[in-house]
C-alpha cells in the first residue's frame, strides 16, 4: 500500500513537470496558451475616412491597426481598379469610432471642372406647360478646379432680352437676381435670346451675351439659358 502511494505520487509530479515544460515552451516562443495569463487583442476602432482618397484611407486603417479597407462602387458593387480617375469616399461601414476588423467604403469620382461651370448640359429642356421661356444669365470658363462631382454653375443677375428673330424687335425684358432664372411668357414661335450680366464686366462695360436662337412650341415650357465664355 505504501509502495503504490508512493508510485502515484511520483507520476503526478512526473506529469507537472511536462505540463510545465509545455507552459514554458509556449511562452518562450511567443504564443500565449488559452486560460494562461492570455492578453486581450488590441481593438481596432474604424477611423473616418469620408472625404479621403483610398490611398490616404489605407494609411489611415494601417495607424488605427485595422485589417484593410473593402472599396465598392456607389451601386454596391465591388470597385473597378482606374488610376485615370481620382475618387474619394462618399460613405463608409460601419462608422468612424466603431469595432470593426475591416471598414467598407462606397466610392464617388472626383470632377475637374472651370471655376464657372456654365449651365446644365443638353438644353433646350422642354416639358408641358404653359408656352414660357425659362432662362438664366451664366458665366462659363476660369481655372480649373478639382470637385468632389460635376455640377452645373449658379445664375448671375442681370437682365434677359427676348428679341424677334425677323427684325431684332424687342419683345421681352426681365431683370433676374442671382441664383434665379427668368420666366417669360410668350406666343409659340421662335426667338432670340440674350442677356447682359449686372455683376460681370470687360474693359468696364457689362458683359453681354450673343443672341441664341430658340423654339418656343406651343403649350411647352422651353429652358434655354445664355452664356458669356470667360478665360
Amino acid at each position: 500500500m505504501v509502495s503504490t502511494g508512493r508510485r502515484s505520487a511520483n507520476s503526478s509530479n512526473r506529469a507537472g513537470a511536462v505540463l510545465a515544460s509545455i507552459v514554458i515552451s509556449v511562452a518562450f516562443l511567443g504564443v500565449e496558451s488559452p486560460g494562461v495569463g492570455s492578453a486581450a487583442e488590441p481593438i481596432c476602432r474604424a477611423p473616418r475616412l469620408v472625404g479621403l482618397t483610398l490611398e490616404l484611407a489605407v494609411g489611415q486603417m494601417a495607424v488605427a491597426h485595422c485589417n484593410g479597407v473593402n472599396p465598392r462602387e456607389p451601386d454596391g458593387g465591388p470597385a473597378e481598379a482606374t488610376t485615370s480617375i481620382q475618387r474619394i469616399i462618399e460613405r463608409q461601414s460601419p462608422k468612424p469610432g466603431a469595432p470593426a476588423t475591416a471598414v467598407t467604403v462606397w466610392l464617388r469620382a472626383l470632377c475637374w471642372q472651370s471655376a464657372e461651370p456654365g449651365p446644365p448640359a443638353g438644353e433646350p429642356f422642354i416639358r408641358r406647360g404653359p408656352t414660357t421661356l425659362v432662362s438664366g444669365l451664366f458665366l462659363d470658363g476660369g481655372p480649373l478646379r478639382r470637385r468632389s462631382s460635376c455640377r452645373s454653375g449658379t445664375p448671375s443677375p442681370g437682365t434677359i432680352e427676348v428679341l424677334d428673330p425677323s427684325d431684332t424687335r424687342l419683345v421681352a425684358r426681365q431683370r433676374v437676381r442671382a441664383g434665379r432664372l427668368a420666366h417669360i411668357r410668350l406666343a409659340p414661335g421662335t426667338y432670340f435670346v440674350r442677356g447682359t450680366f449686372a455683376n460681370a464686366t470687360s474693359n468696364g462695360a457689362p458683359i453681354q451675351t450673343l443672341p441664341v436662337r430658340v423654339r418656343i412650341p406651343s403649350h411647352r415650357i422651353v429652358r434655354r439659358d445664355v452664356v458669356a465664355s470667360i478665360k
